[in-house]
């Protein structure tokens, strides 16, 4: 069966049907519901249908026929959304990216779209659309998901309720835990530590001198107007905008933290870090604190 409902007697009519039965003197049950009007597809087969049949007498007799063709069609627009679907999407770690610029490459892009969106409880193409040809920023949500544009691109989301994350970081050799993700903290003493840096680099890890940054640190969810001193750069900048520049989705956003000691920021974590504590010739500990995803 392929995973798929076998039905042999759906070509047939239910009056073929019934007169096989009683030519073959086989017994049948009829569920009951099955003359109430109550039900839509009731009636459907007890008003409708009739009064289709009288107009259109030969429709019982294609009906089979016209099923078959039918789902023809249907098979052709599956196979067609699933070509869409390898063009123009990706999945990502917390639900699908829409390529805005490939979805134009298709006649019916809404209607397309629709065929995805569906899925996901958004039924107003009108709606959609406006998103999809609004501004970067621009959303609109469901129940259980977030629908929005982020540059040349639309993401559909589960929305995610998070609880706020302040955490104290006290000792070296420990593992944090936050959002899913978790960081450890190591301390070393080396004979040349820039070289260490300069041969791991990697933005899930941050290397501090630990004569400089002492405990305590502090884990917190970053907020509108922190600003940290990028390494790399003169004066300092928005951690908002440092995400921007990233190109970190509103919704990723909501996870993103800071590791900070007394006023200052130290890094957005796996993202930019801060030129407070840096690494330098003269640097005998290494505080090394790894962000895993």
């Amino acid at each position: 069966m392929n995973g798929r409902v076998i039905r042999p007697l759906l070509p047939f009519s239910r009056e073929q049907i019934k007169n096989y039965a009683i030519d073959t003197q086989l017994a049948w049950r009829e569920d009951s519901s099955n003359s109430s009007n109550k039900y839509q597809r009731n009636q459907l087969r007890n008003q409708i249908l009739p009064l289709l049949h009288d107009v259109l007498p030969q429709l019982k007799t294609h009906f089979a026929q016209s099923l078959e063709y039918l789902k023809g069609s249907q098979d052709m627009v599956d196979d067609a959304v699933l070509r869409f679907r390898e063009s123009v999407i990706k999945n990502t770690p917390t639900g699908i990216k829409i390529n805005v610029s490939q979805i134009k490459n298709f006649t019916n892009p809404q209607a397309y779209l629709y065929e995805v969106v569906k899925a996901y409880g958004f039924h107003n193409m009108i709606d959609v659309m406006n998103v999809v040809d609004g501004q970067s920023g621009k959303r609109m949500v469901t129940d259980e998901y977030v629908l929005f544009k982020d540059r040349e691109a639309v993401f559909i989301e589960k929305k995610t309720s998070l609880v706020s994350i302040n955490q104290s970081i006290d000792h070296n050799n420990e593992t944090y835990h936050f959002y899913g993700s978790s960081m450890e903290i190591e301390e070393f003493v080396v004979d040349d530590a820039l070289d260490i840096v300069t041969q791991n680099s990697d933005k899930n890890i941050l290397y501090l001198d630990a004569d400089i940054v002492n405990y305590p640190l502090r884990l917190r969810n970053w907020g509108k107007g922190d600003r940290i001193k990028p390494l790399g750069m003169k004066g300092s900048k928005l951690v908002s905008d440092v995400l921007t520049d990233s190109k970190v989705s509103f919704i990723a956003k909501e996870k993103i933290v800071v590791l900070t000691w007394e006023d200052e920021i130290l890094w957005v974590v796996g993202i930019r870090s801060s030129r407070h504590g840096k690494v330098t010739s003269s640097t005998n500990r290494l505080l090394k604190l790894t962000y895993i995803i």
